[in-house]
């Protein structure tokens, strides 16, 4: 939590070298979103919004987000940046295209419909 806060209060200060930092940390603060404590949770929403806000390569955020948080292998992950995607990147949403969110989003919803509606085969005999 002392880290994320830290990341956030410096990160207006990084200048150009912000956006290529933030790249090497996102996956973890992003996988910070299924975390049991919810300081550090809303500590990383926070630190995203306030990145979307200064960043000069939105659509890198975005991808990121996508790839990193939404397309995630961890289940966790992946569901609560979906739940938190108007709190993360809303400011971007109002402005840029969002046709790879949305495409990401019905991407994961076919897939996990998909699987549930797999039925194990059974042997008969």
């Amino acid at each position: 939590t002392k880290c994320t806060k830290l990341i956030c209060d410096v990160l207006p200060k990084l200048g150009t070298d912000m956006d290529t930092c933030m790249s090497f940390v996102m996956p973890n603060i992003l996988s910070n979103m299924a975390a049991n404590n919810l300081v550090l949770k809303r500590e990383s929403i926070k630190l995203i919004r306030c990145f979307s806000e200064i960043t000069s390569d939105k659509n890198a955020l975005v991808r990121s987000v996508i790839w990193e948080g939404i397309d995630s292998k961890d289940p966790s992950t992946s569901r609560e940046v979906i739940l938190s995607l108007d709190k993360l990147i809303f400011n971007i949403l109002q402005t840029e295209d969002s046709y790879n969110i949305v495409t990401a989003l019905c991407k994961r919803h076919f897939v996990e419909e998909n699987k549930k509606e797999k039925v194990p085969t059974a042997t008969l005999r």
